[in-house]
């Protein structure tokens, strides 16, 4: 990448001599550049004698706007008295190509002042796309897997062939606030962070194979060289993985990634001078200095679909420290095996799924303790008529932690288990007039510390039972519903429960051209059966459809909350949101 601190021409070159390739990096992106728009080219070329028929321009798409009043009383205010959003998505289409954009302004900002505006361009032509500004790819699990980046790409899919690229802004500098002395409310500084992602796949319906490259990292001169009293290095980020999918047979499928990360937190730190053989396939593209980790991630499953069995078994290791920069999170130093099976009997009306899995932590043994998990599941779905459903689950969860180097103290010691219970009824009749739905829902949770030094503040029991009834009646477009929920939280210190019903109307009009409905909530607070507090909200929607572009909603709400308890400040709050979109074509 040519704005990174560090020269890859040398690794590239051995990657390269590895792979059997005799010519550079950019003798090879040159030769896929030319490859790519040369394609492109032909196929304009075999369809200029259909681009009469064609239509040359044509524009379509939704333009929206929303308005966001609030105001509060009693606390303060969680958001400002006027918000703005203006988004767009229109397409152009030109004989038959279409670009597509995505637009978002607002006036919200960061603390750092960067404004939330976004846009981004993808044209494409049959089996050619091109990716320009803000965009959010995924090329698998642990690369590039959803993580928003601005910059210019392309995804061509020539028959079985599928080569991805994308190169862009990860992260954008940020520099601290300096106006702000205590350190607690500075803004974390940050280095620009730029990456290139490259996918190359090929497939079939049966068979994929494809090999991923990641080469990202901090820009080290987008900072000042000193920041008062914040410590941060640029970082830099090489991986290579392998995702593939086979049929073994009809029904049977394994699927497996196997991703290599070499994840430097100092870009200058002082370069190895040799790779050892411990690197991987990694070290033959990232260069090694003394801060490099090296870690790997591997998951596979293979799963069955029959019409009376179905199965699944996954397996998942990745290592401490694991990471991307493609992707915002991980859940690294972790290694897990579960097996889901599924059954279904008399046509159907029966289902019966169940889980269950082993995890634990601390892969490299570094850690004092070691924690292990246990899930397994049990759920069963009956459909004994075509009116009626009732589900049962059933879950328990374990937890617990062994010693590794130290002797653990019993207050610290973790040996817990919770368990779900759930029963879930609904009931369906419908004539040519009316519509009747009920629902009834029961869950039980609970928590059992088996570490009796613990216990006392770990136990608990949760309840829950929600129950709704709706009425539609459908030659007038009215619609009613009633809901009732009772939640108790019961620990060895207090008990609190919360209840209440809420109500709501519906109504249509013109040929459903407005809508509008009307609910009424009342929910009560009690703590160890003392009565602490009253929540009441009213919310009025409107929707009108009175031209065929164009709709106008309108969102209102009003909530009080009443205080039995000095310890509980009453408040009220208003908020009225009204939402117009255009869409043409």
């Amino acid at each position: 990448m040519e704005n990174l601190k560090h020269n890859k021409k040398d690794t590239y070159r051995r990657l390269c001599r590895h792979l059997g390739w005799t010519i550079s990096k950019n003798m090879t992106f040159c030769f896929l550049s030319i490859f790519i728009l040369g394609n492109i080219h032909s196929i304009r070329a075999q369809d200029i004698s259909d681009l009469n028929n064609r239509t040359p321009f044509r524009l379509s798409g939704e333009l929206g706007l929303s308005t966001i009043f609030y105001s509060t009383e009693g606390r303060d205010a969680y958001r400002s008295p006027f918000t703005y959003i203006f988004t767009g998505s229109p397409t152009v289409s030109i004989y038959g190509m279409d670009f597509p954009v995505q637009i978002r302004i607002s006036e919200q900002e960061r603390d750092f002042r960067q404004p939330m505006n976004r846009i981004g361009l993808s044209p494409y032509y049959k089996w050619a796309k091109l990716h320009l500004g803000y965009q959010s790819l995924q090329y698998s699990k642990y690369t590039l897997n959803g993580h928003a980046l601005t910059g210019i790409g392309f995804e061509v899919t020539p028959g079985n062939w599928n080569i991805n690229y994308m190169r862009g802004t990860l992260l954008s500098a940020i520099s601290p606030n300096d106006f702000v002395e205590d350190l607690e409310f500075k803004v974390q500084p940050t280095y620009k962070r730029t990456g290139q992602f490259l996918k190359l796949g090929y497939g079939t319906e049966k068979s994929a194979l494809a090999l991923v490259f990641v080469d990202a990292g901090d820009i080290s001169n987008s900072l000042p060289d000193s920041i008062n009293g914040f410590s941060i290095t640029p970082a830099e980020n090489n991986i290579i993985s392998l995702v593939g999918n086979h049929e073994i047979t009809k029904g049977l499928v394994i699927d497996a990634e196997y991703a290599q990360s070499a994840y430097t937190d100092n870009a200058n730190s002082e370069a190895l001078e040799s790779t050892p053989q411990s690197a991987g396939i990694v070290g033959l593209i990232a260069d090694r200095k003394n801060s490099t980790d090296i870690r790997s991630a591997l998951e596979a499953n293979i799963r069955y679909r029959g019409k009376v069995f179905s199965g699944k078994i996954n397996y998942q290791r990745i290592d401490p420290n694991y990471n991307s920069m493609g992707a915002y999170f991980f859940l690294n130093d972790v290694e897990k095996i579960s097996f889901d099976p599924s059954v279904k009997v008399g046509n159907g009306k029966i289902n019966i799924a169940g889980s269950l899995g082993f995890q634990k932590n601390n892969l490299d043994q570094q850690k004092d303790r070691q924690t292990t998990r246990s899930i397994g599941s049990l759920r069963t779905q009956i459909r004994p008529f075509s009116n009626y459903n009732i589900s049962l689950t059933y879950s328990n969860f374990g937890i617990a932690q062994s010693v590794m180097s130290t002797s653990m103290n019993p207050q610290e010691e973790v040996s817990q288990v919770t368990k779900n219970i759930g029963i879930n009824q609904s009931f369906q009749w419908i004539n040519n007039s009316q519509m009747h739905n009920a629902l009834i829902n029961i869950q039980k949770q609970s928590l059992n510390d088996q570490n009796p030094n613990t216990a006392i503040f770990s136990d608990y029991d949760n309840l829950t039972i929600f129950g709704t009834y709706s009425f539609n009646y459908m030659p007038s477009r009215t619609g009613f519903t009633a809901t009732y929920t009772f939640s108790e939280f019961e620990n060895n210190t207090f008990s609190t429960v919360y209840e209440g019903p809420n109500f709501s109307i519906q109504q249509s009009l013109l040929k459903n051209k407005i809508r509008v409905s009307l609910t009424q909530s009342f929910l009560s607070n009690s703590r160890d059966s003392e009565l602490i507090r009253k929540i009441r909200k009213t919310t009025l929607r409107l929707s009108l459809n009175l031209m065929q572009s164009h709709k106008i909603s309108i969102r209102s709400h009003y909530n009080k909350s009443e205080s039995f308890d000095e310890k509980i400040t009453p408040f009220s709050e208003f908020k009225t949101e009204l939402n117009y979109a255009y869409r043409f074509q």
